[in-house]
């Protein structure tokens, strides 16, 4: 027996529709999946004359990217989950204050548990230690391009230079001026 899957992501973007056959006895799983990440769908069977809806309000918007599971469907969509938090709130904000991670759950419309757990298992560290990471070598980079150190702290989001050069020295082991020396 095969089961036709309609699943709808809501995404900023315009909606997309994939249709997959599946046996029936893997339809369960897949609908499980689903509702346990909200994402609306409705399935129709090829055996039943009426379709069957469910639907619920997507946790993520992702815009203009595709849902695409490969392997096990629950770890694909954390590491999507994962990998557009960091672009969104890592790689593209290192300069300036650090990203509230509450703030990115809500907006996110997931648990900050559950935001901090699947960052955790796609990058092997807590979400602040890979921003920090992130943003003291994007502050090493700057500094090897010349730029003083207050300048520097100022850019990454450290209104006190002293701070800077403490969180700095902390992760490189060498004071931003000695690092900028070349050791």
């Amino acid at each position: 027996m095969m089961t036709d899957l309609s699943a709808t992501e809501h995404l900023q973007a315009p909606l997309k529709t994939i249709q997959i056959g599946i046996a029936s006895n893997y339809a369960n799983n897949v609908i499980n999946f689903l509702i346990d990440h909200s994402i609306p769908f409705n399935v129709e069977s090829k055996i039943q004359s009426h379709p069957v809806e469910a639907v619920a309000p997507m946790p993520l918007s992702v815009p203009n990217q595709e849902l695409v599971f490969e392997g096990n469907p629950r770890q694909s969509y954390d590491s999507k989950i994962a990998e557009f938090v960091c672009k969104k709130y890592i790689e593209n904000e290192l300069e300036g204050a650090s990203p509230v991670i509450e703030d990115i759950a809500k907006e996110m419309k997931v648990s900050v548990s559950k935001l901090k757990s699947v960052f955790r298992e796609h990058y092997k560290m807590p979400f602040y230690q890979y921003y920090l990471t992130k943003k003291m070598e994007h502050a090493a980079s700057l500094l090897s391009s010349g730029m003083r150190a207050k300048d520097v702290a100022a850019r990454v989001g450290y209104p006190h230079p002293i701070k800077f050069t403490k969180m700095f020295q902390k992760h490189f082991n060498v004071n931003p001026k000695k690092y900028q020396q070349g050791f």
